[in-house]
């Protein structure tokens, strides 16, 4: 385990105690988390699992600058606590409220990356993120209305997103304009968050947050699953080594049937974290393209894993059920490789060759 992986790891078990024990979200200030000062050990990134709650993060990696201050530190733990809190919300069903949170973490880290660099440009970029994702919007027709009754003229005249101002309306659709604003979404989204782990895994978060929603039959949540691709990639921009966010991405693109897409996103997942849950989503996809054998390799050493982190959960409640065993937050991030609930698998629909060869319809 390099060094700004282990980094990441440590990050991550700091945002698991937080979240275990219901921090609330405008916590103090950089006080003793249980983690040593970013500087020396950088930063981590957490998941939430599959199923229908969220659930407390668990291990990642990171890459943040050699040198850092203590400032933008405290703005990092800080910005941790929101996150965890968010956590929390969303677990309880509170998404809108829990999705405040993350936007809120966000804003801290753009506040602290401009305070650090004595400029505005990461609070801009936040801004006009967010705002280009809540605009595109309007390209998308009302109930009882079609593309074609869209003004886009009129609507790109009056949004503050820059992006199409130039663009000839000849030649726009809907569709398009949607992209291009989606596009400029992520471009802002991720330059506002810098190299941060923390802005990395909030924007994670908004993306598990905005896919979790999105499977939910009542929800006035609009696009939801579209925003939730911006956001993994702009976590992934943020932060590459977010083996999360490319999982979630590869199992929202398998869902599209974009699945050579989700076969990069999937094996850069693997190759950054070998996991049971996206070895298995990778075999899947593997399947859709035709490859059987490979996703038959594949399946059996998600099988093999998925025992692995299974043994390794039981054997450490096993041991805090005999007495509590302190150890430094290292050791700790060493030993949280699984929880309970994998990362998400994946739930495309087998074709039926595929399914009787597999003899598997596991989600």
């Amino acid at each position: 385990m390099d060094r700004l992986t282990r980094v990441f790891s440590l990050r991550l078990a700091v945002l698991l105690g937080m979240a275990a024990a219901g921090i609330p979200a405008l916590s103090a200030s950089g006080g003793d988390t249980g983690r040593p000062d970013q500087s020396a050990a950088q930063s981590s990134v957490a998941r939430l699992p599959a199923g229908p709650n969220f659930q407390p993060p668990v291990l990642l990696p990171a890459a943040q600058p050699a040198e850092r201050s203590e400032q933008l530190e405290k703005t990092a733990r800080l910005a941790d606590r929101q996150i965890a809190h968010g956590f929390d919300l969303a677990n309880r069903g509170a998404y809108y409220a829990a999705r405040a949170e993350f936007v809120a973490a966000l804003r801290l880290v753009a506040q602290g990356l401009d305070a650090e660099q004595h400029a505005t440009s990461h609070s801009h970029c936040l801004s006009a993120g967010l705002t280009a994702m809540k605009e595109a919007q309007d390209f998308l027709p009302t109930a009882g209305k079609l593309e074609s009754d869209l003004d886009l003229p009129a609507i790109i005249a009056s949004h503050r997103t820059p992006v199409l101002k130039c663009a000839t309306p000849d030649n726009l659709l809907p569709l398009t304009a949607l992209k291009s604003y989606f596009t400029f979404s992520q471009e802002q989204l991720s330059q506002a968050a810098g190299h941060e782990v923390a802005g990395s895994l909030a924007l994670y978060a908004l993306g598990k947050l905005h896919s979790t929603v999105a499977k939910q039959k009542s929800h006035d949540l609009v696009a939801a699953e579209p925003k939730a691709v911006v956001f993994f990639q702009a976590s992934l921009v943020v932060f590459p080594k977010n083996y999360m966010a490319a999982n979630d991405l590869g199992v929202l693109l398998a869902q599209g049937g974009s699945y050579a897409e989700a076969r990069k996103a999937l094996e850069h997942s693997v190759m950054t974290m070998r996991q049971s849950a996206s070895v298995y989503n990778l075999s899947v996809v593997y399947r859709q393209l035709g490859q059987p054998r490979v996703a038959d390799q594949l399946r059996q050493e998600a099988d093999a894993l998925h025992r692995t982190e299974v043994a390794r959960l039981n054997a450490r409640q096993t041991s805090a059920d005999g007495m509590v065993q302190w150890m430094d937050p290292r050791a700790f991030a060493q030993t949280n490789v699984q929880g309970a609930n994998p990362p998400t698998t994946m739930p495309v629909q087998q074709n039926t060759t595929a399914a009787r060869q597999s003899g598997d319809t596991r989600k």
